[in-house]
Order: C-alpha cells, then structure tokens, then sequence
C-alpha cells in the first residue's frame, strides 16, 4: 500500500520511499478504534480512570499508532498523538472526572486532526500476488541467483517493484538487462568474446555463437551438454523476447510481462549453477 498527497508516482524517488510508505491499514483502523472506545469510557464512565488502569491500554495502541502515522506523513496528527501520550503520563493531581474528559477531548482532537489529514492523501492497494512481487523484490529469483549473478540485483529487484505495480513493459525492460548480464557472465566463464574492440558489449548472436565455439571443444560430458543447454535457452530468450522488447513500439500486458517474468526466474535458476 502507498500513500501520495498529489496522486502522482514521483519519478526516481518511488523505489526509495517505498519502505517507509507501506503502511498497515488493519493496525491503523484498528489503533484509531481502540482511541474512539477509550474516548467514550473517558467519556461516559469517569471512573473507569481512577486507578489510571485505562492509561496502559491508551498508551499500547499509542505506540502501535504512531509509527504508521510517520509513515504517511501525517505530521500534525503525529504531534497530537504525541501530546495525548504526554498527557497520559502527567504527574498532576486533578479529580478523575476532570483528568477523564480531558483524555476524551484530546483522543477526539487528534481523531479530527487525522481525519483532516488523510484528505489530502491517497491510498494505493495492490492485490496479494501484487504485494508478493513487491515483498520479494531483492532476492525473489533466490539466493544461488544473487551469489552467481550479483550485478543483476538492480534489475531483477526492479522487474519485482515494476510488474507489482503492473508496469508490464517496464517489467520486461528490466528482465531483458538481466538476462544481458546473466549472458555477459556466461560468456566470460567461458573465455568467449563477448564485447568489441571499445569495450562495448556483443549484441547477443554475437555472444552465443562465441559461446557455442567454446562449448564445441568441450569434452562430451554432463558439462558440455549443461552448456548446449543454457546457449539454447538463451537464444530462446532472445528470440521470443529480447528482440521484441528493444523494439520501441513493443508493449507488454501485465498478464504477458507476468510469464515472462516467471520464466526468467526459472532460467536464472538453471543458469546459475554454470557460472
């Protein structure tokens, strides 16, 4: 879930405040309605306060709150949240009745004060398989990817947040820079050449057939036929994707950008093992 005060997705700055803006909706609808039931104990039985049993409660769901509103950026709400706790813990000896609708006009006070804020936010919900994508962007392709391929962490994270948020073409982008590098990788395990004379790299053809002239002088084994497999497969790739996707016009759906996706998480996973 995310939360943005002008409903624009500010370019280059998503990925990083993402953290920070995923909030718990459940704990803070829950949070808000526990103040509301002990504003209306304050409210309609004083007494209730005497032994200030009430506090404990007001302070748990106090603490359970205030993290969520700094994550929306709810200043306002936040430092009147602030000042109830402040309330709570005051040494000052005023009658039960009196110190009880005290606490009752704060909690209302910050309820207004929250209620105002959230109009100037809107909320973003992302289905359960959106939130997965999102929750296992840094190591969703697992860890013999990452140890085998640690420069395609960017992308591979980047395809995750991308197709979460149903950017399929952007999802697909972001794989085939993977695979780049995957293949990049493949080809220097190799001793094949899999750049040119500036140090630009090969365009891919290029680097698999250099790789299947490295392979060819292998011994006719397991390894060499791991091999003819992997060069198959990216060339698969390469031909049903990669080609497409640097196309300008080329668009993807999320549906299509989702088999993709999958896809290359398991070719990732069959790759590694070689590098």
């Amino acid at each position: 879930m995310r939360s943005d005060r002008d409903g624009a997705f500010a370019p280059g700055k998503l990925w990083s405040l993402l953290e920070m803006l995923q909030i718990d909706t459940n704990l803070l609808v829950k949070g808000v309605h526990r103040l509301r039931e002990n504003m209306e104990v304050a409210k309609n039985d004083p007494s209730q306060f005497s032994d200030k049993s009430a506090d404990m409660g007001l302070r748990f769901w106090i603490g359970q709150l205030a993290p969520e509103l700094e994550r929306l950026d709810l200043r306002q709400s936040a430092k009147k949240l602030s000042y109830v706790d402040r309330s709570l813990t005051s040494a000052v000896a005023v009658p039960t009745d009196v110190y009880a609708r005290f606490i009752s006009q704060q909690i209302e006070d910050f309820r207004e004060r929250l209620f105002d804020e959230l109009e100037d936010r809107k909320i973003y919900c992302m289905s359960g398989k959106q939130s997965d994508y999102l929750t296992n962007a840094v190591h969703g392709f697992g860890p013999e990817v990452a140890a085998a391929f640690p420069n395609v962490e960017y992308d591979l994270e980047e395809a995750a947040k991308t197709l979460s948020f149903e950017r399929g073409t952007a999802t697909v982008f972001h794989l085939m820079r993977a695979m780049d590098l995957a293949l990049t990788a493949l080809g220097e395990k190799l001793s094949a050449t899999v750049r040119d004379k500036d140090g630009k790299p090969l365009v891919w053809g290029k680097i698999i057939a250099n790789c299947r002239g490295k392979i060819e002088g292998m011994p006719d084994d397991d390894a060499k036929d791991a091999w003819d497999s992997a060069m198959s497969l990216l060339f698969h790739v390469k031909e049903v994707w990669r080609n497409t996707t640097m196309h300008p016009m080329q668009k993807y759906t999320v549906e299509e950008a989702t088999e993709v996706f999958e896809a290359c998480r398991a070719f990732m996973r069959r790759l590694a093992p070689l590098v």
